[in-house]
């Protein structure tokens, strides 16, 4: 914003009037004989000398008021001007400083934006990248896998599953419920926890677990870790039944509970571990493929029967087989 200067003005003095004298008495001069004096002419005429001299003094006297009094407004007017300059310029400070306080204020408002945004999408990625990346348990356990030559290669794709929670209250029903994988060889982990609504209900029955390997219901693998404290190992087979393994765990709270599971399915081997204890190892692959899914069984018709939460579900599909 540009500076407004003032600019004085100056006012032109008044010019001082030329007073004419005219009409003034005449004294005629010979040289004889003595001129004679006319009395009433000299007396009239020094009246209107007199006259002409006051006049004279009151044009000056009024010349010289005249004079002051324009001083005295250029004075005034250039205070006038001067003082509206001061208050121009001072608005204009205050607008510049209004003008640069909220050009400030919106820069610190634009960074603190920026940085706000920055932080959120440092954040944002930073959980991306944990969510993409395998846990403490899966590493563990492919490694425990690898070490053990369990598995020919550790070639693969990690994904995450979403979380899984249904219940059912169907006795020796087998349901199960796609999670959109089909892989063929994988290393699964979960957190699964469990609730029965009835205190005398089949425990070998009951359970959380998974489907694999599905492609109908004669074809297919199907594991749980039942609320008796085994791990079951079945499956149908060109429609005929199979109960595969079987091996036992351990005691565990039937009403409710939670363990951490972990399934490898890896030619020619299923496996199934329990809170990082391996249960079950079996050389089973007449199924080469097909869906992987979520089950639940339960052994009691009671209100909602058995109900199954698995979370944290983490999917290493094999692809050097």
């Amino acid at each position: 914003m540009k500076r407004l200067r003032g600019v004085p003005v100056f006012l032109a003095l008044l010019a001082f009037l030329s007073l004419a004298c005219s009409n003034l008495p005449q004294i005629a001069l010979f040289a004889s004989p003595t001129p004679t004096i006319d009395a009433p002419a000299t007396a009239a005429a020094v009246k209107a000398t007199e006259a002409m001299a006051l006049t004279q003094a009151a044009a000056a006297q009024a010349t010289t008021a005249a004079q002051a009094k324009a001083t005295a407004d250029a004075q005034a007017t250039q205070r006038a001007r001067s003082t509206a300059d001061a208050a121009t310029l001072a608005a204009a400070s205050t607008a510049q400083a209004r003008t640069a306080l909220a050009e400030s204020s919106q820069k610190t408002s634009v960074a603190a934006t920026l940085a706000r945004s920055q932080t959120a999408q440092a954040q944002a990625t930073s959980q991306a990248a944990t969510a993409s990346a395998p846990s403490a348990t899966m590493v563990k356990l492919m490694n425990t896998l690898y070490g053990n030559k369990l598995l020919k290669s550790v070639d693969g794709k990690y994904t995450r599953l979403e979380n899984f929670e249904q219940s059912v209250a169907k006795i020796g029903y087998l349901t199960w419920w796609r999670t959109g994988q089909s892989p063929s060889n994988f290393v699964l982990t979960a957190d699964t926890a469990w609730e029965s609504a009835y205190n005398l209900a089949d425990w070998f029955n009951s359970g959380c677990g998974f489907v694999f390997r599905e492609n109908t219901a004669s074809n297919i693998y199907f594991i749980y870790l039942g609320l008796d404290g085994n791990v079951y190992l079945r499956g149908y087979i060109n429609g005929n039944f199979y109960n595969i393994a079987s091996g036992y765990y351990g005691k565990v709270e039937y009403m409710k509970g939670t363990a951490q599971v972990g399934l490898a399915v890896a030619d020619p081997y299923i496996i199934y571990y329990v809170n990082g204890k391996e249960v079950i190892r079996r050389q089973e692959n007449r199924l080469k493929s097909g869906n992987l899914a979520y089950t639940v069984f339960s052994g009691t018709n009671y209100d909602y029967g058995t109900r199954c939460k698995i979370t944290n579900v983490e999917l290493y599909t094999l692809t050097g087989y």
